[in-house]
């Protein structure tokens, strides 16, 4: 099981996730401001035409709409699914 993440929530469920490796807001913002950063310089030297440099722009402000949605969908967690177990038997 080392491919799933054990966590114990607040209600005393215990969730298995799998592990994921996603990238996170700082490493984000660097990549978006170093994309917008190139494509304005792109602009300004003329090899790239003005739609190309708000399609940049748009890209990233969508980026950045998914991290917020990404943040309510994690606060909004659905319930986990309950299964009662018999109490065992010791055997001795």
């Amino acid at each position: 099981m080392s491919h799933v993440v054990r966590r114990l929530r607040p209600d005393g469920i215990v969730e298995l996730r799998p592990r994921d490796v996603r990238v996170e807001r700082p490493e984000w913002y660097l990549g978006a401001y170093t994309t917008f950063l190139v494509s304005g310089a792109l602009f300004i030297s003329t090899a790239v035409p003005a739609q190309l440099v708000a399609i940049t722009f748009l890209g990233c402000l969508l980026g950045e709409v998914c991290f917020g949605l990404r943040a309510l969908v994690a606060l909004r967690r659905p319930l986990a699914e309950v299964e009662v177990l018999a109490p065992m038997r010791r055997v001795r």
